[in-house]
């Protein structure tokens, strides 16, 4: 199942070990120019500097709530030339951007949410699932 949904070329590609290496590169790159531009400290482009890594790995998660288990694709990016880089521009624009009022952060969230919430006998409430975010 996990190599059907991996081989459409529409959606992944095959890369080479070489990849990480090059990321790692252009990675230290764009952080020796941004301490330069005084965007980021020397100490933090140190936390951030890429010496080496593994490429992305990626497995899937049965859904066993739906009919013959589809899987669902996880591409895990712990330990890639890019994960501590990602963590810290999330952090950033979570930091520094307001959050909007209809923001869900998970189904528990959305239960509280919607569980005081009165709909008009005329209205319907309805609810949208993807089959793939990618």
């Amino acid at each position: 199942k996990k190599n059907d949904l991996l081989n459409d070329s529409d959606t992944y590609m095959i890369v080479n070990r070489d990849s990480a290496k090059k990321m790692c590169n252009e990675l230290n790159d764009i952080l020796k120019r941004w301490q330069r531009l005084d965007y980021i400290s020397a100490s933090k482009k140190r936390s951030l500097y890429c010496s080496d890594g593994t490429l992305p790995r990626a497995y899937g998660l049965p859904k066993i709530h739906k009919p013959n288990s589809p899987l669902r694709i996880i591409v895990s990016s712990i330990n890639s030339p890019l994960h501590k880089f990602a963590t810290f521009l999330h952090n950033c624009l979570h930091d520094n951007l307001p959050h909007c009022k209809s923001h869900i952060a998970n189904s528990y969230e959305l239960v509280d949410k919607i569980n005081n919430l009165y709909v008009d006998d005329h209205l319907e409430l309805i609810f949208l699932d993807v089959v793939s975010l990618y």
